[in-house]
């Protein structure tokens, strides 16, 4: 299916899952709970990001940075994490850089999810524009609005007064009291 892909998309969905195999791998060296939860939500994501290129390929120029710039950063920051939770002795030093690390992967998460957003906003305005323009060929062919009801209800009134006589829209009810 990936191979059916054109050339760029195909390239992202490939790096993509290579990624997700090293945040996985990643997941199951680091035994921290919520590093663990951050980057289960950061590869379910990144399965999203790239369900989406499968769907719209056109959208894979858009994921050019994600490559090139947040995924290495974020594996470069994984490695330091492992390598900082592996040692015995935690200075504060040690401490510390690991926590800027948990909160950095809750920033990459998000910035992954309006990403992912990102992508179905695209489709949504192109659906958008679609819509309104289908709605305006439509009103110009007549077949919306008021023009169709008064074409309705013109067919659906039988004409029981006589031609020349206007109906005013108001019953006559003189002489009846």
């Amino acid at each position: 299916e990936d191979a059916k892909l054109p050339p760029e998309a195909r390239k992202i969905v490939e790096e993509g899952i290579l990624y997700m195999g090293r945040i996985r791998a990643f997941n199951d060296e680091i035994g921290d709970e919520e590093v663990s939860a951050q980057l289960t939500q950061l590869e379910t994501t990144m399965k999203r990001i790239l369900d989406q290129i499968r769907k719209d390929p056109s959208s894979a120029p858009n994921l050019r940075r994600l490559m090139v710039s947040y995924l290495p950063t974020t594996m470069k920051l994984l490695q330091a994490y492992k390598e900082l939770d592996s040692q015995t002795f935690q200075r504060e030093n040690i401490v510390s850089t690991r926590h800027e690390i948990r909160d950095a992967l809750g920033t990459i998460n998000v910035a992954f999810e309006n990403l992912l957003d990102s992508l179905f906003q695209d489709m949504a305005w192109d659906i958008s524009s679609d819509i309104s323009v289908m709605k305006t060929m439509m009103a110009q062919d007549g077949l919306t609005g008021d023009r169709i009801r008064k074409a309705a209800q013109g067919s659906a009134q039988p004409s029981a007064q006589p031609a020349g006589q206007a109906d005013s829209g108001k019953e006559d009810t003189e002489g009846y009291t």
